[in-house]
């Protein structure tokens, strides 16, 4: 075989190996940015707040936090990321984990569900978002801790 027929065969495969090529996009297709709004915990006992909003990124960046009278008493820093074939959900709350983001992976999703998981997390391993409609979400937060498991809900009404 010619030297330029050999180079003519081998050099697609060569692209074609090129690590930055061979990166798999998420899915999506996903109805991600369902997420995008405020959302507003429906339960009076705690004044728990999230906001979501699209990044330009095809990902969703956010921020939850609690309220107590006028005062913030708990903030975290949230997104949803594309990271190498997957969608990651990263969590960082202030002096925590270093005040490191905490990636949780997209394990299963659904049209009305997305479970995000990282099993390595002290707690929680889970978050859940389980859209009942349009205007209305179920959080779940669970997990082991301590050696029991742990389970928190909040269902979350939309306000924009």
């Amino acid at each position: 075989m010619k030297t330029w027929a050999l180079g003519l065969f081998l050099f697609p495969i060569l692209f074609a190996c090129n690590s930055e090529n061979s990166v798999i996009a998420p899915d999506t297709s996903l109805p991600i940015d369902r997420l995008s709004g405020t959302w507003e915990d429906v339960e009076a006992h705690e004044h728990f707040i999230e906001q979501w909003n699209q990044n330009g990124k095809g990902g969703l960046n956010g921020k939850g936090f609690v309220l107590s009278g006028n005062d913030t008493v708990f903030i975290e820093q949230l997104s949803i990321e594309a990271l190498d074939s997957n969608w990651v959900y990263f969590a960082n709350v202030n002096r925590r984990n270093q005040s490191t983001k905490v990636p949780f992976k997209l394990v299963k999703a659904e049209e009305n569900k997305f479970i995000f998981e990282n099993k390595d997390h002290d707690f929680p391993q889970r978050i859940i978002y389980e859209f009942k409609n349009d205007s209305l979400i179920e959080q779940l937060i669970e997990g082991e801790e301590n050696g029991n498991y742990r389970r928190r809900k909040v269902t979350f009404k939309r306000k924009s």
